[in-house]
């Protein structure tokens, strides 16, 4: 067997975005397609991520939550007091709650008109979201370090889609 080393998912995760990213840069040119596109592709993610964060789970026994802010990053990289990757799960753990809002960040400023304070606030608001669903249904943890990622991962998706405004001289944001 082929130890597992924690990058398929992010890396899965990856390719997808990837795929729908270049798919809605070559709509692009035809407004019409690309915003019905565009609308399909957000729907297809938020289930996505909600049966990611909440359908695929099944209910704990205990309420479980964890507020120690950067605690996944030290667990991931420090072992006996040296930096070094001590568990290549947590790190992809962290990978995956950045990748997660990425979307939220790089297509929704494309279909309402939201500037990058706004994007990253939104991306923040739903994560806090879910996370709290997630401690009150106890289909998973509250963790402080999941909405700090996913807070990240909606302003560097914002961040892609100006990058790619600039790549390519097309006004993508409303």
């Amino acid at each position: 067997p082929i130890p597992y080393n924690g990058v398929l998912r992010p890396l899965l995760m990856l390719i997808g975005m990837a795929m729908m990213f270049l798919l809605l840069q070559r709509t692009q040119k035809k407004p019409c397609r690309h915003r019905k596109l565009l609308w399909a592709a957000t729907a297809v993610y938020l289930f996505f991520l909600l049966y990611a964060t909440l359908l695929s789970r099944t209910a704990g026994k205990e309420y479980s939550y964890r507020v120690e802010p950067l605690i996944t990053l030290r667990l991931s990289f420090f072992a006996n007091g040296t930096l070094e990757l001590s568990d290549p799960k947590i790190l992809e753990g962290i990978v995956v709650n950045l990748l997660l809002m990425v979307p939220v960040g790089y297509m929704l400023p494309q279909l309402f008109n939201l500037s990058a304070t706004q994007t990253t606030l939104l991306g923040a608001g739903l994560s806090l979201s879910i996370e709290s669903i997630q401690l009150i249904t106890r289909l998973g943890m509250f963790e402080l370090d999941d909405f700090i990622y996913n807070t990240l991962g909606a302003a560097l998706g914002y961040w892609l889609l100006v990058c790619m405004e600039k790549h390519t001289g097309a006004q993508l944001r409303r």
